[in-house]
């Protein structure tokens, strides 16, 4: 019993890789597209860990980092905006683009058609990773946005930009 629960897991846990690096992918790149519209010039986007990058390539003076340690990334700026607004709207745009994604696809595909009540709910089933995608956007997204000082996320950094003290 206890062998096949740790494979289930093993196997669920690969299979919501890819759905965990495309909601981070996702956040940063919600950083990096308000960030460039809002004139910040950012030069630099890593996703996963600027430490040990797996692929690391440039276009022109911007910089791309990829590794496969998903929990975090982040946009590198060439300068922090004077404005708290435009600041405060380029750390919100990461939660906001997680959430965008999740409505996204919720409406695009729908419970019924993303098999929730799917009689085969199997890792074979290709809504079975619709759901996680959907699952891993809402909740990297709601938590993002949380405001405590031991998780290093954008509600911190939101309360400080609110504060004044950023």
């Amino acid at each position: 019993m206890f062998m096949e629960f740790a494979c289930l897991m093993g196997i669920f846990l690969i299979c919501m890789w890819p759905c965990v690096w495309l909601a981070v992918a996702v956040h940063e790149l919600g950083h990096l597209f308000f960030a460039w519209l809002l004139g910040c010039k950012p030069f630099a986007l890593v996703i996963g860990s600027p430490y040990k990058p797996a692929l690391r390539f440039s276009i022109g003076n911007f910089e791309f980092m990829f590794t496969p340690y998903i929990w975090d990334g982040q946009v590198v700026l060439a300068h922090v905006p004077e404005s708290r607004v435009v600041l405060a709207v380029v750390v919100a745009a990461g939660p906001v683009a997680n959430l965008a994604a999740f409505l996204a696809v919720f409406f695009w595909r729908g419970l019924k058609d993303l098999g929730l009540f799917s009689e085969d709910p199997g890792f074979t089933n290709p809504s079975t990773y619709w759901l996680l995608f959907l699952a891993v956007n809402l909740s990297y997204g709601v938590t993002q946005l949380i405001p405590v000082s031991w998780v290093s996320g954008d509600g911190v950094e939101l309360l400080k930009i609110i504060r004044g003290s950023k």
